[in-house]
């Protein structure tokens, strides 16, 4: 995954990042234009407010930076860093909300329901609807080389041969290794608490 777009607040450059059909923005480029300091202090709003992220606000990804550098982060949907800006107490968190919908708006319009989703689909095609409190939130073509399984099924996946590369499995196991570390570190922290 790479940076798609960039795009400015205030004094602040942005990289937009194209993800699941999506833009994101990593916890870093969100702390700087709110006027944090630290970069944790993204992260550590996040944690302090995990259970009002909803799936599909952040996530934590390999990102490709400089060249061919990869670098772990974690990216916030617009969504998320709007809840972000929610909870952050800087002088700039109520201007980057407004600019963070306005983000969303554009957005809105330029994908109408004929761009998500022909009128009259092949009868071959293949669609994938993402549901919210039982109504659809998102709705994307599936391509043709894609695969949908249940969560469940990944164990076995990742043992037949011919499913995923080698490079595909180190991916996905330096993805494992970050979340479980990740999860640690919440764990110890909500027990320090």
């Amino acid at each position: 995954m790479s940076i798609s777009t960039q795009v400015s607040f205030h004094n602040t450059n942005l990289n937009l990042i194209q993800h699941n059909q999506k833009h994101w923005l990593t916890a870093s480029e969100i702390a700087s234009a709110l006027g944090y300091k630290n970069d944790d202090a993204v992260s550590r709003i996040y944690r302090r407010n995990v259970d009002e992220f909803s799936h599909g606000m952040t996530e934590t990804v390999n990102l490709t930076v400089s060249g061919n550098i990869q670098t772990t982060a974690r990216i916030f949907s617009l969504r998320g860093a709007h809840l972000i800006a929610m909870f952050s107490r800087t002088k700039l968190a109520k201007d980057f909300r407004k600019w963070v919908l306005d983000i969303l708006d554009k957005e809105t319009e330029q994908n109408t329901p004929n761009e998500i989703m022909p009128i009259m689909p092949p009868s071959s095609m293949r669609f994938l609807m993402n549901m919210e409190k039982g109504h659809v939130v998102s709705t994307q073509i599936v391509p043709e080389d894609s695969m949908v399984f249940r969560l469940e099924e990944i164990p076995q996946l990742l043992k037949e041969p011919g499913y995923f590369s080698a490079s595909q499995l180190k991916i996905i196991a330096d993805t494992a290794t970050a979340k479980l570390a990740e999860w640690a570190d919440q764990a110890n922290y909500l027990q320090r608490k």
